[in-house]
């Protein structure tokens, strides 16, 4: 009797003709044929427990598929800028970091994942929108790509798995950037219509510093060293990041602006500049407002910061000093925007080139004299060049062919030739 074909993977009873004991089949694959194995009873019922604690057996004897973890999904660049944010939220930068980075999701789309913006084309076309279609400055643009830069730093070590990649600032050397500072003039207008003794303190403070916006914002009374005369920046309790705060001596003016409102019985708070009793988180609007009252264009809190880093390079500062006072590691950054203000920018080199273009011009003096009393040939009163006799070379004789006679060497004849 023929039997029917068993499924794949089937298991089944059956009965051999030569025993009366049932027996579990399947078949093997790697063997390509049926196998038996005996149960060693007659009975059916017996049989089928027999071959359902085998197949029991075997499921728990097989070695376990290899399950892959699901592939770890990319965050999309609005889950990273707004993880971002909620770290930011705490700086003074809170407000700009919010305004880059919902430009940053309106260019590139909330929805893309951060691997795409490893590709240059991506961030030039950043970089490209926000400069020929929103005409934002480089100062800008470059403010938004370091938010970038900083939301993805904090993404690559929440995401080992990510390989971390540069976000650069492409295409934006070659953008021509704000170059706003304040002469000693338009400092003092500023100075005049600042309204409020808070935003008078903040601006005397930054020209007298160059710090930073923020740094002047959160510093409080306990950072200002007034038997060491110092003021320290930096907060004990808070970690140094990229952005350096320092410690700067205080000028004469600083200082006594300082002691008196440190006196003030109006204090209420610890920090420096305080208004209505509460610190002061930006003076953006006050300054912009001062500036407007001045006949100022392009005015806001970094230009101070600019303001005196110039008047330093002005004045002949070593570019160092202005770096550490600044709060740079080195003079890179100095160098590219406040070197050209030294009084010796490219001094040593001019000065090269003027002393050799001197002697340049001297011995083109002296060369022009010395023709000027050179006696001039004209070709038609000079002496005809007599020619060289030509040498006429004869040509040698032919050798004469000899043949050795009886008596010796005798010439030969042309009759005797061949």
């Amino acid at each position: 009797m023929r039997q029917s074909r068993r499924a794949p993977g089937e298991i089944w009873l059956e009965r051999r003709p030569d025993s009366p004991f049932w027996y579990i089949c399947f078949y093997d694959p790697a063997r390509r044929k049926v196998r038996r194995i005996s149960t060693r009873t007659a009975d059916r019922a017996a049989a089928e427990r027999a071959r359902a604690e085998w197949v029991l057996g075997r499921e728990r004897a097989a070695p376990a598929e290899p399950t892959h973890p699901p592939m770890a999904r990319v965050p999309t660049l609005g889950e990273v800028l707004d993880a971002y944010l909620e770290y930011s939220d705490r700086l003074a930068s809170a407000e700009q970091s919010r305004i880059a980075a919902s430009h940053l999701k309106r260019i590139l789309g909330a929805d893309l994942p951060i691997t795409a913006l490893a590709a240059e084309e991506t961030q030039q076309a950043y970089v490209t929108t926000r400069w020929q279609t929103e005409r934002r400055s480089a100062n800008t643009i470059a403010r938004e790509i370091t938010v970038l830069r900083a939301a993805l730093h904090r993404a690559f070590a929440a995401h080992p798995h990510l390989v971390p990649f540069k976000i650069g600032y492409i295409g934006l050397d070659d953008l021509p950037v704000r170059d706003r500072w304040l002469t000693r003039e338009e400092a003092a207008r500023l100075l005049a219509q600042a309204r409020g003794r808070h935003v008078r303190l903040y601006i005397l403070v930054a020209l007298s510093t160059g710090g930073r916006p923020e740094a002047i914002l959160e510093t409080t009374w306990d950072q200002i060293d007034f038997n060491g005369n110092l003021i320290h920046f930096k907060h004990r309790d808070r970690s140094q990041t990229s952005k350096r705060r320092v410690s700067v001596p205080m000028t004469p003016m600083l200082r006594d602006a300082l002691r008196e409102a440190y006196n003030d019985r109006k204090r209420r708070t610890d920090y420096v500049i305080e208004y209505g009793g509460f610190s002061v988180l930006t003076v953006k609007k006050a300054i912009k407002a001062a500036a407007v009252r001045a006949g100022l264009k392009g005015v806001c809190p970094i230009v101070l910061r600019h303001t005196a880093a110039v008047w330093m390079a002005q004045d002949g500062v070593p570019l160092i000093e202005i770096a550490r006072i600044l709060g740079h590691r080195d003079t890179r950054m100095v160098e590219r925007h406040y070197a050209q203000y030294h009084p010796d920018f490219q001094g040593r080199g001019m000065r090269t080139l003027a002393a050799a273009t001197r002697e340049v011009a001297a011995r083109a003096t002296a060369i022009t004299a010395q023709l000027a009393v050179a006696p001039q040939f004209h070709p038609s009163s000079q002496t005809p060049r007599r020619s060289a006799p030509t040498l006429v070379l004869e040509k040698p004789e032919k050798p004469r062919r000899c043949v050795v006679g009886a008596t010796g060497i005798e010439p030969v004849t042309p009759t005797m030739s061949r």
